[in-house]
Protein backbone atom coordinates (compact mmCIF):
# COMPACT_ATOMS: atom_id res chain seq x y z
CA UNK A 1 0.00 0.00 0.00
CA UNK A 2 1.68 2.81 -1.11
CA UNK A 3 0.69 6.59 0.27
CA UNK A 4 1.22 10.15 -0.78
CA UNK A 5 1.65 12.40 1.46
CA UNK A 6 2.45 15.96 -0.78
CA UNK A 7 5.40 15.15 -2.69
CA UNK A 8 6.72 12.03 -0.55
CA UNK A 9 5.64 8.42 -1.03
CA UNK A 10 5.61 6.33 2.00
CA UNK A 11 5.57 2.55 1.40
CA UNK A 12 3.97 1.21 4.17
CA UNK A 13 4.19 -3.26 4.27
CA UNK A 14 3.88 -5.68 6.83
CA UNK A 15 7.41 -7.17 6.21
CA UNK A 16 9.68 -4.82 8.40
CA UNK A 17 12.51 -4.67 6.00
CA UNK A 18 10.63 -3.32 3.48
CA UNK A 19 9.47 -0.60 5.26
CA UNK A 20 12.62 -0.09 7.07
CA UNK A 21 14.08 0.88 3.20
CA UNK A 22 10.54 2.56 3.20
CA UNK A 23 11.94 4.40 5.61
CA UNK A 24 15.07 5.07 4.10
CA UNK A 25 13.77 6.13 1.09
CA UNK A 26 11.73 8.60 3.43
CA UNK A 27 14.90 9.96 5.00
CA UNK A 28 16.51 10.35 1.65
CA UNK A 29 13.28 12.27 -0.36
CA UNK A 30 13.38 14.85 3.12
CA UNK A 31 17.25 15.07 2.30
CA UNK A 32 16.54 15.53 -0.91
CA UNK A 33 13.88 18.10 -0.13
CA UNK A 34 15.34 20.15 1.78
CA UNK A 35 18.22 20.33 -0.28
CA UNK A 36 16.27 21.37 -3.00
CA UNK A 37 14.63 23.77 -0.81
CA UNK A 38 17.42 25.38 0.32
CA UNK A 39 15.60 27.10 3.16
CA UNK A 40 15.88 26.82 7.13
CA UNK A 41 13.62 24.43 7.35
CA UNK A 42 15.51 21.23 6.68
CA UNK A 43 16.24 20.73 10.17
CA UNK A 44 12.62 20.76 11.17
CA UNK A 45 11.70 18.31 7.82
CA UNK A 46 13.91 15.91 9.11
CA UNK A 47 12.40 15.92 12.85
CA UNK A 48 9.11 15.33 11.21
CA UNK A 49 10.70 12.74 9.06
CA UNK A 50 12.10 11.15 12.40
CA UNK A 51 8.68 11.15 14.26
CA UNK A 52 6.57 9.80 11.32
CA UNK A 53 9.64 7.15 11.43
CA UNK A 54 9.35 6.56 15.30
CA UNK A 55 5.00 6.80 15.15
CA UNK A 56 4.73 4.31 12.31
CA UNK A 57 7.49 1.56 13.82
CA UNK A 58 7.33 -1.85 12.26
CA UNK A 59 5.81 -3.73 15.63
CA UNK A 60 3.33 -0.86 15.22
CA UNK A 61 1.94 -1.29 11.83
CA UNK A 62 2.51 -4.97 12.08
CA UNK A 63 0.37 -4.44 14.92
CA UNK A 64 -2.06 -2.46 13.58
CA UNK A 65 -2.60 -4.84 10.53
CA UNK A 66 -3.50 -7.55 12.92
CA UNK A 67 -6.12 -5.68 14.39
CA UNK A 68 -7.66 -5.15 10.92
CA UNK A 69 -7.26 -8.83 10.14
CA UNK A 70 -9.30 -9.44 13.44
CA UNK A 71 -11.84 -6.62 12.75
CA UNK A 72 -12.37 -7.80 9.16
CA UNK A 73 -12.61 -11.75 10.70
CA UNK A 74 -14.98 -10.60 13.18
CA UNK A 75 -17.16 -8.74 10.81
CA UNK A 76 -17.39 -11.39 8.66
CA UNK A 77 -18.40 -13.56 11.65
CA UNK A 78 -20.85 -11.42 12.13
CA UNK A 79 -22.36 -11.20 8.71
CA UNK A 80 -22.10 -14.95 8.55
CA UNK A 81 -24.20 -15.93 11.52
CA UNK A 82 -26.58 -13.31 11.19
CA UNK A 83 -27.30 -14.92 7.63
CA UNK A 84 -27.71 -18.18 8.91
CA UNK A 85 -29.94 -17.37 12.10
CA UNK A 86 -32.17 -15.15 10.04
CA UNK A 87 -31.76 -17.14 6.44
CA UNK A 88 -34.78 -15.63 4.40
CA UNK A 89 -35.61 -12.93 6.74
CA UNK A 90 -31.73 -11.37 6.79
CA UNK A 91 -32.99 -8.78 4.76
CA UNK A 92 -35.45 -7.86 6.70
CA UNK A 93 -33.36 -7.88 10.32
CA UNK A 94 -30.68 -5.88 8.95
CA UNK A 95 -33.20 -3.25 7.74
CA UNK A 96 -34.66 -3.44 11.29
CA UNK A 97 -31.26 -3.16 12.82
CA UNK A 98 -30.11 -0.16 10.54
CA UNK A 99 -33.73 1.72 11.61
CA UNK A 100 -32.54 1.15 15.14
CA UNK A 101 -28.78 2.09 14.70
CA UNK A 102 -29.86 5.09 12.49
CA UNK A 103 -31.98 6.58 15.82
CA UNK A 104 -30.02 5.71 18.35
CA UNK A 105 -26.21 6.28 17.00
CA UNK A 106 -25.64 2.76 18.20
CA UNK A 107 -22.80 1.15 14.76
CA UNK A 108 -25.07 -1.15 12.90
CA UNK A 109 -22.66 -4.02 12.67
CA UNK A 110 -22.71 -3.96 16.92
CA UNK A 111 -26.61 -4.63 16.75
CA UNK A 112 -25.72 -7.82 14.64
CA UNK A 113 -24.88 -9.43 17.77
CA UNK A 114 -27.61 -8.87 19.94
CA UNK A 115 -30.10 -9.13 17.67
CA UNK A 116 -28.84 -12.46 16.32
CA UNK A 117 -28.68 -13.54 20.49
CA UNK A 118 -31.96 -11.74 20.67
CA UNK A 119 -33.88 -13.71 17.70
CA UNK A 120 -31.65 -17.21 18.40
CA UNK A 121 -33.24 -17.03 22.26
CA UNK A 122 -37.03 -15.95 20.93
CA UNK A 123 -36.67 -18.72 17.99
CA UNK A 124 -35.33 -21.24 20.74
CA UNK A 125 -37.70 -20.19 23.78
CA UNK A 126 -40.71 -20.73 20.69
CA UNK A 127 -39.81 -24.10 19.74
CA UNK A 128 -38.34 -25.69 22.62
CA UNK A 129 -40.90 -24.51 24.94
CA UNK A 130 -43.66 -22.15 24.14
CA UNK A 131 -45.04 -24.16 21.01
CA UNK A 132 -44.95 -27.39 22.60
CA UNK A 133 -47.09 -26.10 25.01
CA UNK A 134 -49.38 -24.25 22.16
CA UNK A 135 -49.70 -27.46 19.95
CA UNK A 136 -50.76 -29.41 23.23
CA UNK A 137 -53.50 -26.80 23.88
CA UNK A 138 -54.69 -26.72 20.54
CA UNK A 139 -54.95 -30.56 20.10
CA UNK A 140 -56.75 -30.48 23.92
CA UNK A 141 -59.52 -27.96 22.82
CA UNK A 142 -60.01 -29.32 18.84
CA UNK A 143 -60.68 -32.81 21.01
CA UNK A 144 -63.09 -30.78 23.08
CA UNK A 145 -64.69 -29.24 20.33
CA UNK A 146 -64.60 -32.30 18.62
CA UNK A 147 -65.85 -35.24 21.01
CA UNK A 148 -68.17 -32.28 23.72
CA UNK A 149 -68.92 -29.46 22.38
CA UNK A 150 -69.72 -29.87 19.18
CA UNK A 151 -71.98 -33.53 19.74
CA UNK A 152 -73.57 -31.07 22.50
CA UNK A 153 -74.45 -28.25 20.17
CA UNK A 154 -76.04 -30.50 17.79
CA UNK A 155 -77.60 -32.90 20.03
CA UNK A 156 -78.95 -30.64 22.51
CA UNK A 157 -78.32 -27.17 22.02
CA UNK A 158 -79.22 -26.61 18.12
CA UNK A 159 -82.93 -27.99 18.88
CA UNK A 160 -83.26 -26.21 22.29
CA UNK A 161 -82.42 -22.58 19.99
CA UNK A 162 -84.63 -24.02 17.21
CA UNK A 163 -87.55 -24.50 19.47
CA UNK A 164 -87.12 -21.09 21.36
CA UNK A 165 -87.34 -19.14 18.16
CA UNK A 166 -90.00 -21.67 16.46
CA UNK A 167 -92.66 -21.37 19.91
CA UNK A 168 -90.96 -17.96 21.44
CA UNK A 169 -90.18 -15.99 17.59
CA UNK A 170 -93.68 -15.29 17.35
CA UNK A 171 -94.12 -14.07 21.22
CA UNK A 172 -91.26 -11.69 20.61
CA UNK A 173 -92.17 -10.39 17.17
CA UNK A 174 -95.56 -9.39 18.89
CA UNK A 175 -94.06 -7.85 22.24
CA UNK A 176 -91.36 -6.18 20.29
CA UNK A 177 -93.85 -4.53 17.27
CA UNK A 178 -96.31 -3.84 20.68
CA UNK A 179 -93.43 -1.23 22.13
CA UNK A 180 -92.57 -0.35 18.53
CA UNK A 181 -96.05 1.34 18.60
CA UNK A 182 -96.24 3.14 21.85
CA UNK A 183 -92.74 3.99 20.97
CA UNK A 184 -94.10 6.22 17.59
CA UNK A 185 -96.67 8.15 19.53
Amino acid sequence: MSDIVGQIALEMNLDSGKFRKSLKNLNKTADNAAKSMKSSFSGTFKKIAGAAAATFSAAAVVKFGKDCVESAASVNAANSQLSQTFGDLQGSAEAAMKRVADSSGIVQSRLQGVGTSIYAFANSLWSDCLKPIFDKLIAVITKLWNEIIYPLWEKLLKPLCDWIVKVLGPVFKTVFNVIGEVCKD
